[in-house]
Protein backbone atom coordinates (compact mmCIF):
# COMPACT_ATOMS: atom_id res chain seq x y z
CA UNK A 1 0.00 0.00 0.00
CA UNK A 2 2.58 2.47 0.48
CA UNK A 3 4.20 1.67 -2.65
CA UNK A 4 1.02 2.27 -4.17
CA UNK A 5 0.36 5.91 -2.23
CA UNK A 6 4.11 6.49 -3.18
CA UNK A 7 3.89 6.21 -6.84
CA UNK A 8 0.32 8.02 -6.55
CA UNK A 9 1.64 11.18 -5.05
CA UNK A 10 4.79 11.31 -7.86
CA UNK A 11 2.45 11.23 -10.07
CA UNK A 12 -0.16 14.02 -8.95
CA UNK A 13 3.16 15.78 -8.35
CA UNK A 14 4.09 15.55 -11.85
CA UNK A 15 0.83 16.44 -13.14
CA UNK A 16 -0.87 19.49 -11.01
CA UNK A 17 1.27 19.70 -7.89
CA UNK A 18 4.72 20.91 -9.08
CA UNK A 19 3.05 24.34 -11.23
CA UNK A 20 0.78 25.00 -8.18
CA UNK A 21 3.61 24.93 -5.61
CA UNK A 22 6.38 25.26 -7.58
CA UNK A 23 9.07 25.87 -4.73
CA UNK A 24 7.58 21.63 -3.28
CA UNK A 25 8.60 18.75 -3.90
CA UNK A 26 6.57 15.60 -3.79
CA UNK A 27 7.52 14.99 0.12
CA UNK A 28 6.75 18.67 0.81
CA UNK A 29 3.43 18.12 -0.23
CA UNK A 30 2.93 14.73 1.79
CA UNK A 31 6.05 13.35 3.55
CA UNK A 32 6.90 9.97 3.15
CA UNK A 33 6.02 9.78 6.77
CA UNK A 34 2.47 10.47 6.61
CA UNK A 35 2.50 8.14 3.44
CA UNK A 36 3.79 5.31 5.80
CA UNK A 37 1.67 6.13 8.52
CA UNK A 38 -1.42 6.38 6.42
CA UNK A 39 -0.54 2.85 4.82
CA UNK A 40 -0.28 1.31 8.35
CA UNK A 41 -3.56 2.52 9.73
CA UNK A 42 -4.93 2.25 6.54
CA UNK A 43 -8.00 -0.35 8.09
CA UNK A 44 -8.82 2.75 10.93
CA UNK A 45 -9.34 5.62 8.84
CA UNK A 46 -12.72 6.21 7.48
CA UNK A 47 -13.44 9.47 6.59
CA UNK A 48 -11.18 12.61 5.90
CA UNK A 49 -10.79 14.07 9.12
CA UNK A 50 -9.84 10.20 10.10
CA UNK A 51 -6.85 11.73 8.63
CA UNK A 52 -6.57 14.29 10.80
CA UNK A 53 -5.11 11.84 13.25
CA UNK A 54 -1.76 10.38 10.96
CA UNK A 55 -1.03 13.35 8.59
CA UNK A 56 0.74 16.59 9.13
CA UNK A 57 -0.76 18.08 5.35
CA UNK A 58 0.08 21.51 4.46
CA UNK A 59 -2.15 22.41 2.41
CA UNK A 60 -4.98 20.25 4.23
CA UNK A 61 -8.05 21.96 2.30
CA UNK A 62 -6.65 20.88 -1.37
CA UNK A 63 -5.03 17.80 -0.17
CA UNK A 64 -6.34 15.54 1.92
CA UNK A 65 -9.73 14.98 0.16
CA UNK A 66 -7.53 13.62 -3.10
CA UNK A 67 -5.24 11.70 -0.14
CA UNK A 68 -8.12 10.11 1.07
CA UNK A 69 -9.72 9.73 -2.06
CA UNK A 70 -6.84 7.62 -3.27
CA UNK A 71 -7.20 5.53 -0.22
CA UNK A 72 -10.65 4.22 -0.29
CA UNK A 73 -9.45 3.42 -4.28
CA UNK A 74 -6.63 1.13 -2.81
Amino acid sequence: LLNQLLDWRLDSWRRVWKDRWPSYGPADCISNADLAEVAKHAMKITSIDGLRKYVHIIHWETLAGLLFEQLVEL
